[in-house]
């Protein structure tokens, strides 16, 4: 039997489009025989049913199956609409993010407080019944008031899909450290895996952002022959700690760390993050080490190897700080550095190590073809500008996985891939357990879990979109509201790239100021990579259910 899959263009259901769904994503062929009733049907955006001698059979609804939807409660003026069934509960209205969805009725119990004023409140809730007119719900979650920016954060989490519980994790986390310290752990593993013992040597260092916790990466030097040194890349070894905790099936499905003006949502669990798998000073560390011999004189890589070893972090230093320079470890890698590269502070440092980390683990895992690489086109419209197309390269480029004939235009490199951030970035843990896997066995869960992930590539890249969006949205609002004088000044933007749509341009800005990208529309053609004036507006749509900081040209 033939099934459709049927999508709502808004909210009051004034217009819909019924597909063919035999052929499955995406929706081209639209099925115009097929003459149904949404509202009488009682469907929702994206349901799937039969239709046959004009009878018709819901077949799969996500809505209806539990998943989660985010809203906006409304509690101002104190309208209600009824109440439940056993006449215990009043029903209010609740405004889903998703326009897609029709309003629902939910049943809440306003608190009693000094101020008889209600507040709208961010709220998340699940399907429960439609039998009249409105579809009623349950509420799950009472985020909080519409008018604490925090809440809108955190809402925001919740209506694109990002916001997972780490409950069971974090449980299965704490019960493994119980009863046994770090210090049993770490000896069993060095025992187990081999690890080999760098923990005797006084020149590992890593250097991050002030407050960082959840430290990925160190570093060190050490000259092994004439104008020879062996540079030592340490990445925190999750892999590892995963496989000895035996916490696979425990992972959600959380690609990334969000970094939000309020809050850190970590990949895993804190104490995982920012402790156990943290390459924190003067501790016994389970590492990944990739070891670069390169020559002073030509910048010339000699031999790469890997290993996975126990280390002791001697220093966490902050970017630029002062006591870097009294460091003569840090004196001899920054010296090296400026010799083979065009670098003048910490930071740029760790990022050129890190880039030539990515890129011989890249070759590496060529070579053994597997793994995970990141594909880039360079885009021609900031060519000049190689700082903004290295963060635009970010922020729009995916990942694959292992083919022939990926390519990184921007670094002009064949194939590279991210690897040096496994506590924040979830591709970064998937190759490194592609990569300890060339050298240890690991269980069938590890495998299981890797193949897994593999399968679901665009699931994963467009969770990365989602993430790098939302952040950027909400870091943009962040100040916004911070800035006082925001809305009264120019705002200089450069143009990073066109699209045009029903006859409209959409560019998107990069705001060097705020050193975030956005994006606008407009029907004037302007010059690639040209910098424009902007004023910055506020849009909230009623009942805030949405509220973005958007640009128009001055």
């Amino acid at each position: 039997m033939k099934t459709y899959v049927i999508q709502i263009h808004s909210s009051d259901y004034s217009s819909w489009e019924i597909y063919d769904n035999s052929l499955g994503e995406p929706y081209t062929n639209i099925a115009g025989s097929v003459d149904i009733d949404p509202v009488k049907c009682r469907l929702f955006s994206r349901d799937t049913f039969f239709y046959e001698a004009d009878v018709f059979t819901l077949d799969r609804s996500s809505i209806r199956a539990g998943e989660t939807i985010a809203g906006v409660l409304i509690l101002e003026q104190n309208k209600t609409f009824g109440r439940t069934k056993n006449k215990k509960r009043l029903l209010y209205r609740c405004i889903p993010n998703n326009r897609e969805l029709p309003a629902f009725l939910v049943p809440y119990d306003p608190s009693v407080s000094f101020s008889k004023i209600q507040k709208n409140k961010y709220v998340t809730f699940v399907f429960d019944q439609w039998e009249n007119t409105h579809p009623q719900g349950l509420l799950t979650n009472v985020i909080g008031d519409v008018d604490v920016l925090e809440n809108y954060y955190e809402y925001q989490m919740f209506s694109k899909g990002l916001h997972t519980s780490m409950k069971d994790f974090t449980e299965k986390v704490r019960d493994a450290f119980r009863n046994t310290s770090v210090e049993a752990w770490v000896e069993k593993m060095r025992e187990k895996y081999t690890l080999e013992d760098r923990t005797h040597r006084r020149d590992i260092f890593s250097i991050d952002g002030e407050n960082c916790q959840d430290i990925d990466d160190a570093v060190s030097i050490r000259e092994t022959g004439e104008n020879i040194y062996t540079v030592s890349v340490y990445i925190a070894n999750v892999a590892l700690w995963i496989e000895a905790l035996g916490a696979w099936p425990l992972f959600t499905d959380r690609v990334s760390t969000i970094y939000l003006p309020h809050q850190k949502y970590g990949m895993l669990p804190n104490l995982l993050s920012d402790d156990i798998c943290s390459l924190r000073e003067g501790r016994d560390r389970v590492a990944f080490a990739t070891d670069i011999v390169i020559s002073a004189t030509d910048g010339c890589i000699l031999s790469t190897s890997f290993h996975n070893v126990l280390i002791r972090v001697s220093k966490n230093y902050v970017y630029e700080e002062p006591s870097l320079r009294d460091n003569p470890v840090y004196t001899r890698m920054y010296e090296l550095t400026r010799k083979i590269s065009d670098i003048n502070t910490s930071a740029e440092l760790i990022s050129f190590w890190m880039v030539k980390t990515n890129t011989v683990c890249g070759e590496h895992m060529k070579m053994n073809e597997v793994g995970i690489f990141r594909a880039t086109e360079k885009n021609e419209n900031i060519h000049a500008h190689a700082a903004i197309q290295q963060e635009w390269a970010g922020y729009s480029g995916k990942y694959v996985l292992y083919s022939t004939d990926v390519v990184h235009e921007v670094m002009k490199i064949t194939h590279y891939i991210h690897i040096t951030s496994p506590i924040r970035r979830l591709v970064d843990f998937l190759n490194q357990i592609a990569f300890v896997r060339l050298y240890l066995a690991l269980s069938t869960e590890s495998f299981n879990y890797l193949e897994n992930w593999k399968s679901k590539m665009d699931s994963l890249n467009d969770s990365m979109r989602k993430i790098k969006k939302g952040q950027n949205e909400s870091w943009l609002l962040y100040h916004f509201y911070k800035d006082p004088n925001i809305i009264g000044r120019n705002h200089y933007g450069r143009i990073v790239d066109k699209k045009m749509s029903g006859g409209i341009f959409k560019y998107s800005v990069y705001l060097a100021e705020y050193r975030l990208f956005t994006s606008f529309k407009t029907n004037e053609i302007l010059e690639p990579s040209c910098v424009i004036s902007f004023r910055l507006y506020l849009f909230e749509s009623e009942h805030e259910v949405k509220r973005k900081v958007r640009i128009e040209m001055s």
